[in-house]
Order: C-alpha cells, then sequence, then structure tokens
C-alpha cells in the first residue's frame, strides 16, 4: 500500500495542517462520514503535536547540554554568559490517539483516491496526487562529520542537508559491535559518556546515517575516529 504521508518532520507537519484544513469540507464526496472525518483530523492533530513535542524536546535537551557545559567549564574571555534555557512545551491536544496514525492516515488516503467522487481537484487539495518517491533519495547519500575531543565529552559536527537528522552508532576501545547512541536532528551532537577507565584516554569510532521521518536512508558515513581526553 502506498503511503501518501510525508516523511519529513517538517513536511508532515505542513501535510497535517493542510489535512485540518481541507479534510472535513471534502469528506463527504469521498465517502467519509462526518465521525470518520472528525477522528481522522484528531489522528492530523496528534501527528503534529508529537513531532513538534520530539522537535522541541531534542532542542530543550541540547540546549541544557551546552548549558551545563558552559557553566562548568567556563566561557571565553569576552563572550556573554551562558542563560539558562527554559523549555518550550507543545501544547497537546484536547484528546490524544492510539498510536499507529501515519497507517490510518495512508489507508484512509488509499480509501479517497478509490472513491467514486475522486478527483485531480481533490488529490490536489489534500497533497496526495504525487506519494514521494524512494527514488527522490539516492541510496548512495552519505553523511560527513568531524569529532573534536573536548572535556568530559566529544561533540561530533555534522552536514544536515536535506534530511531530518543523523543516527549516531559508536565504539570505543577494543569494541567491534556498533552501539547507536542517538538521533540528532540539529547539529554538533554531544557525546557525554565518561570514558571507560577514569583518567586515561580512548579511542572512539563513530559512524552516522541520515534518516527522514522515521526511516534511515542512504549509507552510513566514513569511520570518525577520535581520542578522547583523560
Amino acid at each position: 500500500m502506498p503511503s501518501f504521508i510525508p516523511q519529513g518532520n517538517n513536511e508532515r507537519i505542513a501535510w497535517s495542517l493542510n489535512f485540518e484544513d481541507k479534510f472535513p469540507a471534502l469528506a463527504a464526496s469521498v465517502g467519509f462520514s462526518a465521525a470518520e472525518a472528525g477522528a481522522l483530523v484528531k489522528d492530523a492533530i496528534a501527528m503534529r503535536f508529537v513531532i513538534e513535542n520530539g522537535i522541541s524536546a531534542q532542542a530543550h535537551s541540547k540546549a541544557s547540554n551546552s548549558y551545563k557545559y558552559d557553566m562548568l567549564e567556563g566561557v571565553s574571555s569576552g563572550a556573554a554568559e551562558p542563560v539558562l534555557p527554559l523549555l518550550n512545551a507543545t501544547e497537546p491536544p484536547d484528546a490524544l490517539v492510539e498510536s499507529g496514525i501515519i497507517d490510518r492516515l495512508s489507508k484512509a488516503m488509499t480509501r479517497v483516491k478509490s472513491a467514486a467522487g475522486y478527483s485531480d481537484s481533490v488529490g490536489d487539495a489534500l497533497l496526495i496526487n504525487r506519494e514521494k518517491e524512494d527514488s527522490d533519495v539516492s541510496p548512495h547519500e552519505k553523511p560527513t562529520g568531524k569529532a573534536t575531543a573536548m572535556p568530559d565529552m566529544v561533540r561530533i559536527d555534522w552536514t544536515k542537508g536535506k534530511f531530518d537528522g543523523v543516527i549516531v552508532e559508536g565504539q570505543r576501545g577494543d569494541e567491534s559491535l556498533w552501539q547507536r547512541l542517538d538521533r540528532d536532528t540539529r547539529s554538533p551532537f554531544d557525546d557525554e559518556r565518561p570514558n571507560a577507565n577514569p583518567g586515561k584516554p580512548e579511542e572512539r569510532r563513530y559512524r552516522l546515517r541520515y534518516f527522514i521521518g522515521d526511516e534511515p536512508v542512504g549509507t552510513y558515513s566514513d569511520v570518525i575516529i577520535v581520542v578522547t581526553m583523560a
């Protein structure tokens, strides 16, 4: 079954806002009851909320880590003193829905496209005439990054491009298996794990892979190697 829901976070937010605005007036013409339309609009609102809430929480986490580092280690001469970041909480919708939002909306849009009342103008209004194709993203897309050892952490700067972010995996010391560390939507990524042996530097290896929405895309970056501070 094709998915008519975009993969990128920003694209999904835009799609949801459009759906909330347009679908109630079109629902009856493509065979949906008022109750069905209302439930799908709630799904769209919930999709937008969980994406915006996740983005806000991740941004606050990164800002808090930078604030902690600056407060503990100090800032360069002449730089402004760090300011405590406040969480910009996203207002939740009146009623949350069950999990599986993308699947329900995709099935509903498949039903729309097969309805007797469907037309190209309906598809244009609901942004479903051109579902996202895998060919939009090359299978050879590969992130680039640079790791810098700092007191108490390793900072990885990476290039975002047209993607939602990168998956960060790591190894250290004599480890041979890759460990997933996090998904990062905004460069840089800070690895704040302490050294396995306190007071001794260690080699760390990282690799990155782009993602769009919830799906990894492209290939892994070249392995990035850095030696931590003691």
